[in-house]
């Protein structure tokens, strides 16, 4: 369990195969600038038995070939990952291969897992985008991808699908308010998954517990939101934690998700549960449909 907290300079030849948050650990990614390089291995998992969450509003970080989000094993559990970026000046590079979001079940039988990309600025670019069962398919486990005014850019493969014959594409791509925006730099511009909006009540709002409120943290805690009386679903948050207070700053919904009756969010160190809080629920409209597909080299 730990966090990098990137602003500036170039953190290279990061050689790391299975990157933070490794065996019921959590690792926290949070990059406003600079540069995170990850190069020779040819796969990179970001939460391996374990949970990672990434939080990017500005700067490049670059993995030269595939990446897993959220992996576990036969017989393992870890925690829900999200990957998400936010600022305009934020851009990721998946090199070579695509960004694979994993599945399994996880940590003290709450259920499946759940795996987001949150595309809410900036571009993510990738060959393309697909789900990995892991060791261990565990059959309610899910993938998101969550556009909020994002770019994803795919150069090579279909966008929104395997390139390598993995089982699945991701389970659902939600357009919220921000919009969605696909560009495609090769002839096949096909779109294996249907494009959604929001419906119900969304998360927009988790309140700090009482019980952490002023407490310090050398690493954010780790949030995950479940829906105590409903089917609700695809909601994500970072706790943002003041590296010189080392007290939480505020809460950042991430992906507001859909169709909430009582979310709850749990704040974890580990495999220790610190506090939880209700979330505050409203409707969010989805964003436009108009998806932008640039087709280059035809």
């Amino acid at each position: 369990t730990g966090c990098y907290r990137i602003s500036g300079g170039k953190l290279l030849n990061c050689p790391a195969s299975r990157f933070m948050g490794h065996t019921g650990g959590q690792g926290i990614l949070v990059q406003s600038g600079g540069e995170v390089e990850f190069t020779g291995k040819d796969s990179y998992t970001l939460g391996s038995y374990g949970g990672f969450v990434a939080y990017q509003t500005g700067g490049i970080c670059t993995f030269d070939d595939r990446v897993y989000l959220s992996n576990t094993g036969s017989g393992s559990a870890g925690f829900s990952s999200s990957y998400t970026v936010a600022g305009e000046d934020a851009v990721t590079y998946v090199n070579d291969d695509a960004f694979y979001m994993g599945g399994g079940r996880r940590t003290n039988s709450d259920g499946p897992m759940r795996s987001s990309l949150n595309l809410n600025g900036g571009v993510f670019r990738s060959s393309g985008i697909g789900y990995y069962p892991g060791n261990e398919k565990v059959e309610e486990s899910r993938a998101y991808v969550n556009f909020d005014g994002g770019v994803l850019e795919s150069s090579t493969y279909v966008p929104l699908g395997s390139s390598r014959g993995y089982p699945t594409i991701p389970d659902r791509v939600t357009v919220f308010g921000g919009g969605a925006t696909i560009n495609v730099t090769h002839q096949d511009a096909s779109l294996p998954v249907g494009l959604s909006g929001p419906y119900g009540n969304s998360v927009i709002s988790v309140p700090v517990p009482e019980s952490i409120a002023d407490r310090d943290f050398a690493s954010p805690p780790y949030i995950e939101i479940f829906d105590e009386e409903g089917d609700g679903d695809g909601a994500t948050a970072f706790a943002d934690v003041n590296p010189e207070t080392r007290r939480i700053s505020r809460i950042i919904v991430t992906s507001p998700g859909w169709g909430y009756t009582k979310a709850v969010a749990r704040f974890n160190i580990g495999y220790t549960v610190l506090g939880t809080s209700e979330c505050g629920l409203g409707v969010i409209a989805g964003g436009g449909f108009a998806v932008a597909i640039a087709i280059q080299g035809v």
